[in-house]
């Protein structure tokens, strides 16, 4: 029941003059996640995090041997303050290192125009990430898709992979049954996996077709920033090329289901085009192993007009001189195990 009684939750004013429910300028000031790594390089990295009230914030980070660095994010010749989602890359890092670092924020009680007011500044533990090594000869990874808002699953599956060691994971699509807010992304996969891993191992993450419903659906990008900041893209890591496709959603964008609002047909149109690029690229083609990871599967998951289109453009196919496996999720059943070779040219 809202504490006035009358079906609407009681305000109070802030100190820039601005009315905000009593249950946000009642709680104390506090970091929502922990940080969470994304866009791995050899040579940089993006961290993650949110706070429940507007703030500014900055990373320490540092090698073992070295001094401490600080890291904010400018724009434009605006340093980012008053936002409550903070992210900041870490560039110019030296390729195959471990680092350390914390997280800052402090609160912005008052914004305006000439006058700024501040509260109390929040200091994470130390947590530590490695850069990508780009002269490694071998790498592992682990993969998650179908999680369905069963933020439990994380752990109970990577728990199946004991102790043994690995540099990041993917998450392959349909997390959620549909996107609602911000509540439900911090509290079904970005608390679950910096609680696990995401702090000290990025991850990676494309979309399935339940990540296109949602009033939240928009706002995504807010939250997560891939390889190159698209929402498809390739990367290289030891041996492997790997390539991130978007699937897009799985019924015809004139489908009733979506009122007129989607545009999938194009944009995997235009993924296709970028695809064929891709494969004729010199670090594809020097690459031991090319690993494909999408979530709608072109083959095996029936006649869904996504698993067609995502068949006849992408035209991925079991070919030994192009394809070492395609890593699939979304049918809800395993289709086959695959024992990695290197690739013959």
């Amino acid at each position: 029941m809202p504490a006035n009684g009358t079906g609407q939750e009681s305000m109070q004013t802030d100190a820039a003059g601005h009315s905000q429910p009593a249950s946000i300028t009642e709680t104390a000031y506090a970091f929502v996640t922990k940080p969470y790594l994304q866009h791995p390089t050899a040579d940089a990295m993006t961290v993650f995090w949110l706070t429940n009230r507007p703030s500014h914030s900055w990373i320490e980070y540092w090698l073992e041997e070295d001094k401490q660095q600080r890291s904010q994010t400018i724009n434009s010749g605006l340093v980012m303050a008053h936002n409550t989602t903070h992210r900041i890359r870490l560039e110019n890092l030296k390729p195959g290192k471990a680092y350390s670092y914390k997280i800052y924020s402090k609160e912005i009680t008052s914004f305006l125009p000439y006058k700024k007011e501040f509260g109390e500044t929040l200091m994470s533990d130390v947590y530590r990430f490695e850069t990508c090594n780009p002269a490694k000869e071998d790498m592992s990874m682990l993969i998650f898709n179908d999680i369905h808002d069963r933020p439990k699953s994380f752990g109970d599956l990577e728990k199946l992979n004991g102790n043994d060691p690995y540099d990041f994971v993917f998450l392959n699509g349909d997390m959620f049954d549909y996107q609602t807010d911000e509540k439900q992304l911090v509290e079904h996969l970005i608390n679950p996996c910096s609680d696990l891993f995401a702090a000290n191992k990025p991850f990676l993450f494309v979309r399935g077709n339940h990540e296109t419903r949602g009033v939240f659906s928009y706002q995504l990008d807010n939250y997560f920033e891939n390889i190159n900041k698209q929402p498809y893209f390739s990367f290289s890591r030891g041996p492997v090329f790997f390539i991130a496709l978007d699937t897009g959603e799985d019924k015809p964008d004139d489908d009733p289901a979506y009122y007129g609002l989607a545009a999938f047909d194009p944009f995997r149109e235009k993924q296709a085009e970028w695809l064929s690029q891709v494969l004729q690229s010199r670090e594809a083609k020097k690459a031991a192993y090319r690993v494909v990871l999408m979530h709608i599967p072109p083959f095996h998951s029936g006649d869904w007009h996504g698993t067609l289109r995502n068949r006849t453009l992408i035209k991925l196919k079991a070919d030994k001189k192009s394809l070492t496996v395609n890593m699939i999720a979304d049918s809800g059943r395993q289709v086959g195990e695959y024992s990695l070779r290197p690739r013959k040219a």
